[in-house]
Order: structure tokens, then sequence, then C-alpha cells
């Protein structure tokens, strides 16, 4: 009988030492928190949650070298899991090892697999800790890994280059968005609403959607981003001109026209 109920009672105990580590961890005595992670870590290594709080609470202890150890053996016996990568990375940032950090970061690049969540989680944890030309560069290799497979991190990127307050590169990934599905219409536009400030802003996204245009010119998408684009700049005229190009060229017999006219009045009246 001595057997049935030894599991219990390290269950028992390994749910109060869980307790005691949060209850060190919000205290923010993290020299406790990190005893206690450390053990249940040794007896639970597929557990992201308590590496994750030992990780944090080393950090703030500034303990880089222990922790170092740590990370190496957990990526040799984890080598897909990237994110560990990321955080060995970060801290060798935060120990003031610049190069070993953006050596960490490069080498994720050659490691990246063609899977979308490892691509998409890696960037996240890049995203997290503000390395946002690190995650542009994940998402960019992520592109060229997945080419064939109609997967893309258009979306993903725009919002990036958002961030970086690169409004050019912005543009380019939000029309390519838009490019993958024609369902995306609304997202784009709340999307370059939030983002586009000022008239070389729009401007920029006008010089983009001229491109386009001449490239494809029965793509109406475009037009209908050049039309929505000159009507936040209440510019009804050239907003009108490019709205009876494209009720001709869709054989829409006028019902585009006037329905720009009815939102055109509403919007004067404003």
């Amino acid at each position: 009988g001595v057997q049935t109920c030894a599991l219990p009672i390290l269950l028992q105990a390994q749910v109060q030492n869980q307790a005691l580590a949060q209850e060190y961890y919000r205290l923010g005595e993290y020299e406790k928190a990190a005893t206690l992670y450390e053990d249940l870590m040794a007896d639970n290594p597929n557990n992201r949650n308590y590496y994750q709080y030992y990780y944090n609470s080393m950090m703030s202890l500034q303990e880089y070298n222990d922790l170092e150890k740590v990370l190496r053996k957990r990526i040799k016996k984890n080598p897909q899991d990237l994110v560990l990568v990321v955080d060995l990375g970060y801290l060798y940032d935060q120990s003031g090892d610049k190069n070993a950090a953006d050596e960490a970061w490069k080498g994720l690049l050659d490691d990246m697999p063609a899977n979308r969540g490892i691509i998409v989680r890696v960037a996240n944890s890049l995203i997290n800790i503000n390395k946002y030309d690190y995650a542009t560069a994940v998402f960019e290799r992520g592109k060229k890994l997945l080419r064939d497979r109609r997967i893309s991190f258009n979306y993903e990127l725009a919002n990036l280059y958002a961030r970086k307050g690169d409004i050019p590169s912005m543009v380019r990934a939000y029309l390519d968005y838009l490019e993958e599905d024609n369902r995306f219409m609304n997202n784009v536009q709340n999307a370059l609403q939030r983002h586009l400030d000022d008239d070389d802003d729009f401007d920029e996204l006008q010089a983009q959607l001229y491109e386009r245009i001449q490239r494809s010119p029965n793509d109406s998408r475009w037009s209908e981003v050049l039309i929505w684009n000159f009507i936040q700049l209440e510019d009804y005229e050239s907003a009108f001109t490019q709205v009876k190009a494209l009720d001709r060229r869709e054989n829409d017999n006028g019902t585009r026209i006037y329905n720009f006219a009815v939102m055109a009045r509403v919007e004067e009246a404003d």
C-alpha cells in the first residue's frame, strides 16, 4: 500500500510549491521564487510556465551566468524550440553583450523551419522585447520559406512597419495583403485610417496605388482604395473622377455614381 499514497503526496507538495512560488514571484522575492521554480522545472521539464517564471526571476536577479547554463542545456534538449534562442539573445542583450545577442538572433533566421506556427511564435517573442527589426526579418524569412503555401505574413509585417514608423513599407505590405483576398478590404482601410497621419502619408498611398493600377488596370481593388484615399482627403472631385471610370469599367450603370453622390452629400453636410 506504500506506493499508492506516495503519488498523491508528491502531487500535493507540487501544488503547494507552485502556489508558494507564484506568491514569492508576485511579491518580487525572486530569489525564493527562482529556487522553487527550478525544482518544479526539474520535475516538469515540459512545463512552459515554470520555465517562463524561472527565466523572469533569474533575469530580475541579473543571475546571467547561472541562467545561461540552464538555457544552454534546455536548448540542447529542445533544439526545435527557437523561442529559447530569443530568450538567450535577450539575456546577452541585458547583460551588455550586444554582439552575442545579435549573433543569437541572426542565427534564428538560418534555423527557421518552414512552419507557420513556429515563425509566428518566434516573431511574437521578439516583438515582446521590442526587437522589431529582428521580428520583421523573421516574418520576411517566413514569407520566403512558405512562398508556395498560400501563407503570407503581409498583415503581420504591415503592423510591424507601422510600429517602426516605416510608412512606405507599411503601405506596400497592406496592399500586398489586400491582393491576397478582396475580403480584406475593410481590414485594410481601417488599418490605413489608423496609421496614415498627414498628407504625405496619403500621397505615399496614392503613388503606390497608381503603380498598381498601371500594372493591373483591370483590378478594381486599387481604384476602390484610391477613391477611399481621396475621400479621406475630402478631395471629392478626384474621387468622383475615379468613381465614374470604375462605374464605366465595371458596367455598373451608374449605381456606383449614385451611391457616391449620396455619400458625398452626407459627408459635405457634416
